[in-house]
Protein backbone atom coordinates (compact mmCIF):
# COMPACT_ATOMS: atom_id res chain seq x y z
CA UNK A 1 0.00 0.00 0.00
CA UNK A 2 1.18 3.32 -0.50
CA UNK A 3 1.94 5.75 2.20
CA UNK A 4 -0.95 7.92 1.26
CA UNK A 5 -3.57 5.05 1.61
CA UNK A 6 -2.16 3.97 4.65
CA UNK A 7 -2.57 7.88 5.99
CA UNK A 8 -6.30 7.77 4.59
CA UNK A 9 -7.09 4.45 6.59
CA UNK A 10 -5.65 6.32 9.53
CA UNK A 11 -7.90 9.43 9.04
CA UNK A 12 -10.91 7.31 8.43
CA UNK A 13 -9.93 5.30 11.86
CA UNK A 14 -9.55 8.63 13.84
CA UNK A 15 -12.44 9.89 12.62
CA UNK A 16 -14.80 6.74 13.41
CA UNK A 17 -12.72 7.28 17.10
CA UNK A 18 -14.15 10.91 17.75
CA UNK A 19 -17.81 10.68 16.29
CA UNK A 20 -20.40 12.33 17.65
CA UNK A 21 -24.19 11.87 17.45
CA UNK A 22 -25.88 9.56 15.12
CA UNK A 23 -25.83 10.97 12.21
CA UNK A 24 -23.30 9.96 9.60
CA UNK A 25 -20.29 13.06 9.99
CA UNK A 26 -19.47 14.86 6.95
CA UNK A 27 -15.97 14.46 7.43
CA UNK A 28 -16.03 11.25 7.53
CA UNK A 29 -18.26 10.92 4.49
CA UNK A 30 -15.41 12.67 2.89
CA UNK A 31 -12.37 10.84 3.76
CA UNK A 32 -14.65 7.11 3.45
CA UNK A 33 -15.13 8.43 -0.21
CA UNK A 34 -11.71 9.35 -0.77
CA UNK A 35 -10.53 6.47 0.13
CA UNK A 36 -12.85 4.71 -2.27
CA UNK A 37 -11.23 5.97 -4.60
CA UNK A 38 -8.02 4.87 -3.69
CA UNK A 39 -8.24 1.57 -2.02
CA UNK A 40 -6.52 -1.46 -3.10
CA UNK A 41 -8.05 -4.79 -2.66
CA UNK A 42 -5.57 -6.16 0.04
CA UNK A 43 -5.88 -2.72 1.91
CA UNK A 44 -9.62 -3.73 3.27
CA UNK A 45 -8.19 -6.56 5.22
CA UNK A 46 -5.90 -3.67 7.21
CA UNK A 47 -9.05 -1.07 7.46
CA UNK A 48 -11.04 -4.19 8.71
CA UNK A 49 -8.16 -5.72 10.94
CA UNK A 50 -7.29 -2.39 12.64
CA UNK A 51 -11.17 -1.52 13.47
CA UNK A 52 -10.89 -3.34 16.36
CA UNK A 53 -8.88 -0.34 17.17
CA UNK A 54 -11.69 1.93 17.47
CA UNK A 55 -12.99 2.89 20.92
CA UNK A 56 -16.58 4.52 19.24
CA UNK A 57 -19.12 1.98 18.68
CA UNK A 58 -20.88 4.83 16.46
CA UNK A 59 -18.00 5.64 14.54
CA UNK A 60 -16.94 2.08 14.35
CA UNK A 61 -20.48 0.53 13.04
CA UNK A 62 -20.13 3.09 10.21
CA UNK A 63 -16.53 2.05 8.61
CA UNK A 64 -18.09 -1.67 8.99
CA UNK A 65 -21.71 -0.28 7.09
CA UNK A 66 -18.48 0.92 4.20
CA UNK A 67 -16.49 -2.38 4.48
CA UNK A 68 -20.26 -4.12 3.80
CA UNK A 69 -21.22 -2.00 0.86
CA UNK A 70 -17.40 -2.68 -1.18
CA UNK A 71 -18.27 -6.27 -0.35
CA UNK A 72 -21.82 -5.60 -2.24
CA UNK A 73 -19.86 -4.00 -4.87
CA UNK A 74 -17.86 -6.96 -5.52
CA UNK A 75 -14.99 -7.18 -3.12
CA UNK A 76 -13.66 -10.08 -1.91
CA UNK A 77 -15.66 -10.76 1.69
CA UNK A 78 -12.96 -13.14 2.83
CA UNK A 79 -10.52 -10.40 2.61
CA UNK A 80 -12.48 -8.21 5.75
CA UNK A 81 -14.92 -10.46 7.08
CA UNK A 82 -14.08 -11.99 9.88
CA UNK A 83 -11.66 -9.14 11.01
CA UNK A 84 -15.34 -7.20 10.84
CA UNK A 85 -16.71 -9.91 12.70
CA UNK A 86 -14.39 -9.86 15.32
CA UNK A 87 -14.69 -6.17 15.98
CA UNK A 88 -18.38 -6.48 16.59
CA UNK A 89 -17.87 -9.32 19.43
CA UNK A 90 -15.44 -6.42 21.01
CA UNK A 91 -18.66 -4.67 21.96
CA UNK A 92 -21.09 -7.18 22.36
CA UNK A 93 -19.27 -8.85 25.19
CA UNK A 94 -19.29 -5.17 26.71
CA UNK A 95 -22.90 -6.32 27.38
CA UNK A 96 -23.53 -8.04 30.90
CA UNK A 97 -26.98 -10.41 30.79
CA UNK A 98 -27.88 -12.16 34.01
CA UNK A 99 -26.73 -15.85 34.22
CA UNK A 100 -30.84 -16.65 35.71
CA UNK A 101 -32.66 -14.01 33.63
CA UNK A 102 -30.83 -12.81 30.78
CA UNK A 103 -32.07 -9.54 31.71
CA UNK A 104 -29.61 -6.83 30.01
CA UNK A 105 -27.52 -4.77 31.60
CA UNK A 106 -29.54 -1.95 29.70
CA UNK A 107 -26.93 -1.08 26.90
CA UNK A 108 -26.82 2.28 25.62
CA UNK A 109 -28.06 3.93 22.49
CA UNK A 110 -24.71 4.19 20.65
CA UNK A 111 -23.94 0.58 21.68
CA UNK A 112 -27.16 -0.63 20.22
CA UNK A 113 -27.03 1.77 17.17
CA UNK A 114 -23.37 0.32 16.27
CA UNK A 115 -24.12 -3.07 16.51
CA UNK A 116 -27.05 -2.56 14.07
CA UNK A 117 -24.46 -1.38 11.81
CA UNK A 118 -22.15 -3.81 12.30
CA UNK A 119 -24.66 -6.48 11.95
CA UNK A 120 -25.35 -4.96 8.10
CA UNK A 121 -21.61 -5.18 7.55
CA UNK A 122 -20.79 -8.32 8.52
CA UNK A 123 -23.98 -9.76 7.47
CA UNK A 124 -23.18 -8.51 4.01
CA UNK A 125 -19.91 -10.46 4.35
CA UNK A 126 -21.11 -13.84 5.53
CA UNK A 127 -24.45 -14.22 3.15
CA UNK A 128 -21.74 -13.64 0.46
CA UNK A 129 -19.19 -16.03 1.22
CA UNK A 130 -19.62 -19.79 2.21
CA UNK A 131 -15.98 -20.31 3.50
CA UNK A 132 -17.37 -17.37 5.97
CA UNK A 133 -20.38 -18.80 6.76
CA UNK A 134 -18.92 -22.72 7.06
CA UNK A 135 -15.83 -20.87 9.67
CA UNK A 136 -18.90 -19.28 11.66
CA UNK A 137 -21.15 -22.22 12.11
CA UNK A 138 -18.30 -24.13 13.28
CA UNK A 139 -17.07 -21.48 16.02
CA UNK A 140 -19.57 -22.52 18.83
CA UNK A 141 -18.63 -19.79 21.21
CA UNK A 142 -19.13 -16.91 18.81
CA UNK A 143 -22.55 -18.52 17.98
CA UNK A 144 -23.41 -18.37 21.59
CA UNK A 145 -22.42 -14.91 21.89
CA UNK A 146 -24.92 -14.26 18.67
CA UNK A 147 -28.17 -16.07 20.36
CA UNK A 148 -27.52 -14.41 23.93
CA UNK A 149 -27.63 -11.17 22.71
CA UNK A 150 -30.41 -11.66 20.09
CA UNK A 151 -32.80 -10.07 21.99
CA UNK A 152 -31.47 -6.97 22.56
CA UNK A 153 -29.42 -6.31 19.17
CA UNK A 154 -31.30 -5.94 15.71
CA UNK A 155 -27.33 -6.46 14.13
CA UNK A 156 -27.33 -9.76 16.44
CA UNK A 157 -30.46 -10.95 15.69
CA UNK A 158 -29.56 -10.91 11.71
CA UNK A 159 -26.59 -12.98 12.11
CA UNK A 160 -28.76 -15.36 14.38
CA UNK A 161 -31.28 -15.48 11.50
CA UNK A 162 -27.84 -16.62 9.33
CA UNK A 163 -27.29 -19.08 11.65
CA UNK A 164 -30.59 -20.52 11.53
CA UNK A 165 -30.72 -20.91 7.82
CA UNK A 166 -30.44 -24.17 6.21
CA UNK A 167 -30.57 -24.75 2.22
CA UNK A 168 -31.04 -27.96 0.19
CA UNK A 169 -33.20 -30.28 -1.69
CA UNK A 170 -36.25 -32.40 -0.67
CA UNK A 171 -38.39 -35.06 -2.38
CA UNK A 172 -42.19 -34.56 -1.69
CA UNK A 173 -44.33 -37.23 -1.97
CA UNK A 174 -47.85 -37.13 -2.39
CA UNK A 175 -49.35 -40.76 -0.84
CA UNK A 176 -53.17 -40.18 -2.40
CA UNK A 177 -52.07 -39.73 -5.58
CA UNK A 178 -48.98 -41.35 -6.05
CA UNK A 179 -47.40 -38.06 -7.25
CA UNK A 180 -44.00 -36.42 -6.33
CA UNK A 181 -41.59 -33.98 -6.58
CA UNK A 182 -37.94 -33.00 -5.87
CA UNK A 183 -37.40 -29.13 -4.74
CA UNK A 184 -34.53 -26.98 -4.03
CA UNK A 185 -35.30 -24.69 -0.77
CA UNK A 186 -32.95 -21.60 0.05
CA UNK A 187 -32.35 -19.58 3.37
CA UNK A 188 -34.95 -20.79 5.13
CA UNK A 189 -35.01 -21.12 9.26
CA UNK A 190 -38.15 -23.16 10.18
CA UNK A 191 -41.05 -25.65 8.22
CA UNK A 192 -43.40 -23.31 8.10
CA UNK A 193 -41.87 -21.04 6.10
CA UNK A 194 -41.58 -23.51 3.56
CA UNK A 195 -44.57 -25.00 3.95
CA UNK A 196 -46.06 -20.91 2.51
CA UNK A 197 -43.45 -21.37 -0.56
CA UNK A 198 -43.77 -24.89 -1.64
CA UNK A 199 -47.71 -24.44 -1.42
CA UNK A 200 -47.38 -21.49 -3.49
CA UNK A 201 -45.16 -23.37 -6.11
CA UNK A 202 -46.72 -26.79 -6.72
CA UNK A 203 -50.34 -25.76 -8.62
CA UNK A 204 -51.80 -28.39 -9.79
CA UNK A 205 -48.53 -30.94 -10.24
CA UNK A 206 -49.99 -32.42 -6.43
CA UNK A 207 -53.88 -32.21 -6.31
CA UNK A 208 -54.83 -30.66 -3.23
CA UNK A 209 -52.69 -27.27 -3.11
CA UNK A 210 -53.78 -24.46 -1.18
CA UNK A 211 -52.04 -21.12 -1.60
CA UNK A 212 -51.74 -18.16 0.89
CA UNK A 213 -53.09 -14.74 -0.45
CA UNK A 214 -50.74 -13.20 -3.16
CA UNK A 215 -49.83 -10.85 0.27
CA UNK A 216 -48.52 -13.39 2.65
CA UNK A 217 -46.90 -15.17 -0.08
CA UNK A 218 -44.79 -11.64 -0.67
CA UNK A 219 -43.86 -11.47 2.95
CA UNK A 220 -42.78 -15.23 2.73
CA UNK A 221 -40.29 -14.34 -0.19
CA UNK A 222 -39.40 -11.00 1.10
CA UNK A 223 -41.13 -8.82 -1.66
CA UNK A 224 -42.32 -7.08 0.99
CA UNK A 225 -42.88 -5.21 4.73
CA UNK A 226 -43.61 -8.48 6.73
CA UNK A 227 -46.75 -7.69 8.32
CA UNK A 228 -47.09 -10.26 11.63
CA UNK A 229 -50.41 -11.61 12.10
CA UNK A 230 -50.98 -13.18 8.52
CA UNK A 231 -52.23 -16.31 8.41
CA UNK A 232 -51.66 -19.60 6.73
CA UNK A 233 -53.05 -23.12 6.64
CA UNK A 234 -51.53 -26.69 5.90
CA UNK A 235 -53.23 -27.90 2.50
CA UNK A 236 -51.93 -31.65 3.72
CA UNK A 237 -50.01 -33.47 6.94
CA UNK A 238 -46.75 -33.00 6.25
CA UNK A 239 -45.29 -36.40 7.27
CA UNK A 240 -41.88 -37.63 8.15
CA UNK A 241 -40.87 -40.31 5.75
CA UNK A 242 -39.89 -43.10 8.80
CA UNK A 243 -43.45 -43.44 9.43
CA UNK A 244 -45.69 -45.79 6.53
CA UNK A 245 -48.64 -44.36 7.93
CA UNK A 246 -49.65 -40.61 8.87
CA UNK A 247 -49.39 -39.96 12.60
CA UNK A 248 -49.37 -37.18 14.48
CA UNK A 249 -45.86 -37.71 16.34
CA UNK A 250 -44.47 -38.32 13.21
CA UNK A 251 -45.37 -34.50 11.86
CA UNK A 252 -42.91 -32.37 10.25
CA UNK A 253 -43.03 -30.19 13.09
CA UNK A 254 -43.68 -26.40 11.37
CA UNK A 255 -41.53 -25.02 14.38
CA UNK A 256 -38.10 -26.88 13.62
CA UNK A 257 -35.70 -26.37 11.08
CA UNK A 258 -35.24 -28.60 7.80
CA UNK A 259 -32.05 -30.36 8.86
CA UNK A 260 -34.73 -32.29 11.20
CA UNK A 261 -36.55 -33.97 7.84
CA UNK A 262 -35.48 -37.18 8.01
CA UNK A 263 -33.35 -38.68 5.37
CA UNK A 264 -34.00 -42.29 3.67
CA UNK A 265 -31.07 -43.31 1.55
CA UNK A 266 -29.29 -39.63 2.51
CA UNK A 267 -32.12 -38.32 0.90
CA UNK A 268 -34.34 -35.91 2.68
CA UNK A 269 -37.99 -37.06 2.29
CA UNK A 270 -41.72 -35.85 3.12
CA UNK A 271 -44.96 -37.80 2.82
CA UNK A 272 -48.07 -35.58 2.08
CA UNK A 273 -51.03 -37.06 3.40
CA UNK A 274 -54.67 -36.30 3.88
CA UNK A 275 -55.01 -33.48 6.51
CA UNK A 276 -55.11 -35.53 9.90
CA UNK A 277 -55.72 -31.79 12.21
CA UNK A 278 -58.40 -29.74 11.19
CA UNK A 279 -56.88 -26.57 11.15
CA UNK A 280 -52.88 -26.22 10.97
CA UNK A 281 -52.28 -23.13 10.64
CA UNK A 282 -49.26 -20.88 11.56
CA UNK A 283 -48.54 -16.67 11.00
CA UNK A 284 -46.17 -14.71 8.72
CA UNK A 285 -43.70 -14.39 12.33
CA UNK A 286 -42.39 -17.39 11.25
CA UNK A 287 -40.95 -15.61 7.80
CA UNK A 288 -38.56 -13.36 9.08
CA UNK A 289 -36.67 -11.47 9.86
CA UNK A 290 -35.81 -11.43 5.69
CA UNK A 291 -32.29 -10.95 5.19
CA UNK A 292 -32.67 -9.45 1.68
CA UNK A 293 -28.81 -10.63 0.60
CA UNK A 294 -30.27 -14.09 1.48
CA UNK A 295 -33.85 -14.64 0.36
CA UNK A 296 -35.86 -17.61 1.06
CA UNK A 297 -37.24 -19.61 -1.78
CA UNK A 298 -38.29 -22.70 -2.57
CA UNK A 299 -37.98 -24.02 -6.48
CA UNK A 300 -39.44 -27.27 -7.91
CA UNK A 301 -36.45 -28.94 -9.75
CA UNK A 302 -38.37 -32.32 -10.70
CA UNK A 303 -42.08 -33.91 -11.15
CA UNK A 304 -40.79 -37.47 -10.40
CA UNK A 305 -42.01 -39.83 -12.98
CA UNK A 306 -44.32 -42.44 -12.18
CA UNK A 307 -41.69 -45.25 -11.79
CA UNK A 308 -39.37 -43.04 -9.50
CA UNK A 309 -42.50 -41.99 -7.16
CA UNK A 310 -43.66 -46.27 -6.70
CA UNK A 311 -39.84 -46.83 -6.51
CA UNK A 312 -40.06 -44.61 -3.44
CA UNK A 313 -43.07 -46.05 -2.01
CA UNK A 314 -42.14 -49.28 -2.13
CA UNK A 315 -38.74 -48.67 -0.42
CA UNK A 316 -40.86 -46.52 2.33
CA UNK A 317 -43.64 -49.58 2.33
CA UNK A 318 -46.16 -46.69 2.59
CA UNK A 319 -50.56 -47.04 2.47
CA UNK A 320 -53.14 -44.74 2.58
CA UNK A 321 -55.06 -44.21 6.04
CA UNK A 322 -58.40 -45.17 5.16
CA UNK A 323 -60.07 -42.88 7.24
CA UNK A 324 -62.44 -39.69 5.69
CA UNK A 325 -62.17 -37.40 8.10
CA UNK A 326 -59.53 -35.42 10.06
CA UNK A 327 -59.08 -37.22 13.68
CA UNK A 328 -58.16 -34.33 15.97
CA UNK A 329 -59.39 -31.37 16.04
CA UNK A 330 -57.53 -28.18 16.90
CA UNK A 331 -60.30 -25.45 18.18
Amino acid sequence: MSQEVEAAIAMSLSLANRHEGHEFNPALVAEINALEEDLLPEAYSTLAERLIEVENPVGAGYLAIFLGAQVEGGSDPLSSGWHLLMAMMKWTRTIITDDESDAASAPDEDLLFGLEHFGRGVVAHFTRSPELHDRLVADESIQQEIFRLEHLSNGCMWLAQILRQTSGEITMLHVASRRGVRVKYENLSNAFHFFTIFQSRIGEVIPGAQAAPDHVISAALGESENQNGQIDCASWHYGQATSPTAELMASVWGEGSLEEVAEIDGEKVILLWPKIMENRTWDSGFFGPIIHSALPNVEILKVLEKREVEEWFERLGTHVRTAKKPFWKFW
